[in-house]
């Protein structure tokens, strides 16, 4: 639709929130959270032959900010499985 459009994309990245996450019984425990609005990403003068290049690029881009904001999270050694952390 953005290429459709030819608006920018603007992704925006949760950081991990399984420290404070129990999944067994589904609910939150209180904990700390990074979310961030990346750059926008044009898609002017892009075609739906490009889908596939911006959504990679997309990835990418989000998948870097994310492993990033979680080693911001991760100050204190208990914290370090958040960099290990696979997104997809």
């Amino acid at each position: 639709m953005a290429i459709r459009g030819q608006v920018p994309i603007i992704p925006v990245v949760f950081s991990s929130y399984n420290s404070f996450l129990c999944p067994t019984k589904k609910y939150f425990n209180s904990g700390k959270i990074i979310i961030e609005a990346l750059e926008e990403i044009q898609t002017s003068g892009l075609k739906s032959t490009d889908v596939e290049m911006l959504m990679e690029q997309t990835r990418n881009v989000m998948i870097d900010k994310f492993i990033k904001l979680n080693f911001e999270l991760s100050k204190s050694p208990k914290d370090w499985w958040l960099t290990k952390i696979n997104p997809w």
